[in-house]
């Protein structure tokens, strides 16, 4: 965009400024007055061949201080450094080299700076600020270079696009069906379907737990029962898969089916990455009950070695997350005490001993129903927050009672007083005519880089969540 920055003073400030001996008319700059045959400051009474007030010398012309010439523009901070994919709101950049008298053009990308989508509206500039909207995120990166242009020079800063992944667990209540992958503004509450992954042979996958890799390598795992499932003839026993998601193309990869060594199938609910390794929250089937272990997961075939001892839990549900401490936390018995469920949920959330797999409670959830947390992720900030599913959809399935959807919530192990342990947020995106059934989560990493642009249409207003209260 053209900058304002020919105001009124600038045409005007062209003659000396003391033109006693210069012979010439004299024209003084914004801010001062001719007294004689010297620019004074409105009001004032210098003498001698001096500028007024709010101007100064510019070779033999005053001009008005807030005209300076000036160089290359350069950027120190932005304010706010992050904002939600859909941005739309104010900033301020501080620098130097934003406005002068010859500074003719100002531009601000945030992102490609040849992609005009990636331009910011700028409002208002000076020579040390820029105020304007942050504008709709023009890639799935969340890591974005923010560049101001000017015609003397550019400089950079860096910014981040928050948001969040989701995907699909059983296609809106069908099981054995796909399911898609959708991107999240959680400020905006705003979400768009990124479709359907699947493999070279168009199978459909759905997924219980997602997770980025430190590089920004998106991994999944399967329901067990998907079509991609039942076509590697792994549905008859529930076996989860290990699969890598391509964010560009929504290409699978099927890394392995989560098998130990003694080829016993688990179904896997949630995975995370931490100390350098994958882990997910398993089940599998002694033949009487089904047994609840942590388990690392091979990224190289999807094999899985339980860590420590396993223990009789038939609820098959469970939500795994990185706390801002760095503690691997599960949330496997429901978002809340209830003994009117099928299996009694007891709301125990605890800590995992990633070397033993020993559990510690650190909170007990107070959602009202005993509803399962299907996933769960850790919002970076300031206060790292936990995020999680809680599947009503789930519940009301178990009891019969007509509860339906999922919700995203915020977990604060630490609420005390009236503030609930577990908060609702808003209710989660869904296939067109279903109920939400997204049963994963993740954010992804700085390192995301991503060429695919997003749309400004087709994004859906994620509806507010209400507590559910029987």
């Amino acid at each position: 965009m053209r900058t304002s920055l020919l105001l009124t003073g600038l045409a005007a400030a062209v003659a000396a400024c003391g033109g006693s001996t210069s012979g010439t008319s004299i024209t003084c700059g914004t801010g001062t007055t001719l007294m004689g045959d010297v620019c004074v400051g409105t009001g004032g009474s210098n003498t001698g061949d001096t500028c007024g007030a709010g101007t100064h010398l510019d070779g033999t012309t005053c001009v008005p201080d807030d005209m300076t010439v000036q160089a290359a523009p350069t950027a120190t901070t932005i304010d706010p450094p992050a904002a939600g994919l859909t941005g739309s709101v104010l900033f301020t950049i501080t620098g130097t080299g934003f406005a002068g008298s010859n500074v003719t053009d100002l531009h601000v990308f945030f992102g490609d700076p040849t992609n005009a989508n990636c331009e910011a509206a700028v409002g208002t500039a000076t020579a040390t600020t820029i105020a304007g909207e942050v504008p709709f995120a023009c890639s799935l990166s969340p890591s974005v270079t923010v560049t101001v242009t000017t015609n003397l020079g550019s400089t950079t800063i860096p910014f981040n696009y928050e948001m969040l992944y989701a995907a699909d667990g059983d296609a809106g209540g069908s099981f054995g069906a796909g399911g898609d992958l959708y991107v999240i503004d959680p400020f905006a509450q705003l979400s768009f379907d990124l479709g359907q992954p699947t493999d070279a042979g168009q199978n459909g996958y759905a997924f219980s737990g997602l997770d980025f890799d430190a590089t920004g390598t998106l991994y999944g795992v399967t329901t067990g029962d998907s079509p991609a499932d039942q076509a590697a003839d792994l549905a008859a026993n529930g076996v989860s898969q290990l699969v890598l998601i391509d964010l560009s193309t929504g290409a699978v990869t099927v890394k392995g089916p989560a098998f130990d060594a003694s080829q016993t199938p688990y179904f896997i609910t949630d995975i995370k990455f931490t100390g350098g390794a994958l882990y997910g929250w398993a089940f599998w089937d002694d033949g009487t009950d089904f047994e609840r272990t942590l388990v690392t997961i091979s990224t190289v075939d999807g094999t899985v070695t339980p860590v420590g001892t396993s223990t009789v839990d038939n609820t098959v549900t469970g939500g795994l997350a990185v706390d801002g401490a760095g503690n691997l936390v599960v949330a496997a018995n429901g978002a809340g005490a209830d003994a009117q469920t099928t299996f009694t949920m007891t709301g125990e959330y605890d800590t995992v001993n990633t070397t033993d797999g020993t559990l510690t409670s650190a909170a007990t959830l107070d959602w009202p129903v005993g509803a399962p947390i299907e996933a769960m992720t850790t919002f970076p900030g300031t206060t790292p927050t936990i995020l999680a599913i809680v599947d009503d959809g789930w519940y009301g399935v178990m009891t019969q009672q007509q509860f339906f959807g999922e919700t995203l919530a915020v977990i604060d192990p630490a609420a005390t007083g009236t503030n609930p342990i577990v908060g609702a947020l808003f209710e989660l995106p869904a296939q067109i005519g279903a109920q939400s059934h997204v049963d994963a989560l993740a954010v992804p990493p700085a390192t995301l880089v991503l060429a695919r642009h997003l749309p400004r249409t087709g994004w859906t207003h994620l509806a507010p969540a209400t507590r559910v209260v029987r």
